[in-house]
């Protein structure tokens, strides 16, 4: 575990991560492979700080710190001015990639959708919640969450592909919808 990692998490991190954990469980197996609290060992492999970790050692206390600095911090989402608004960021770039939860938030606050949260964008959402609310604009997140999640299912069947995305669905959506308190 690296060093120079934060013991005490700052602002709205810990409710988002209890919320996530909720949702991600400990270990299972979908898709993308065998993960540990949400974390996959291609997602291990592509980022320099954790390739030397493999998923079996992956403990909620290293999920933790993983989620803060790869997402939170890296992602900038703790510039965020709505906690409502940080979670459905958080939990959509991590159950969909990074670049595909920046990329919604981005259309949303009509940001250019680059799929990165940099300055520029973070002006854009929080200029949006200055002028709309938090609340609402985590709930049109979800909306779009829960139309990508139809929309995954719909092109699985419609291909013929054999994961059997339909399966997942009603997970899918119950977690499109929730939201933090």
């Amino acid at each position: 575990m690296p060093a120079d990692i934060p013991v005490d998490y700052p602002g709205w991190y810990d409710d988002c991560f209890e919320l996530l954990m909720t949702l991600e469980g400990i270990e299972s197996f979908d898709h993308a492979g065998r993960t540990m609290y949400g974390i996959t060992q291609g997602f291990l492999d592509r980022k320099r700080n954790w390739k030397h970790y493999t998923v079996a050692e992956i403990d909620r206390p290293l999920a933790r710190e993983i989620y803060f600095i790869e997402f939170w911090t890296l992602r900038n989402i703790d510039q965020i001015n709505s906690k409502a608004t940080a979670w459905k960021v958080f939990d959509m770039m991590v159950n969909s990639g990074e670049s595909v939860g920046a990329k919604y938030i981005q259309r949303l606050v009509n940001a250019n959708p680059d799929g990165l949260i940099g300055p520029k964008t973070i002006a854009a959402i929080n200029k949006y919640i200055a002028r709309f609310g938090g609340i609402q604009l985590a709930e049109r997140m979800a909306q779009e969450q829960a139309a990508r999640y139809r929309y995954l299912v719909v092109m699985d069947a419609v291909n013929g592909y054999p994961k059997n995305l339909a399966r997942f669905l009603d997970g899918w959506l119950r977690r499109a919808f929730t939201m933090v308190k």
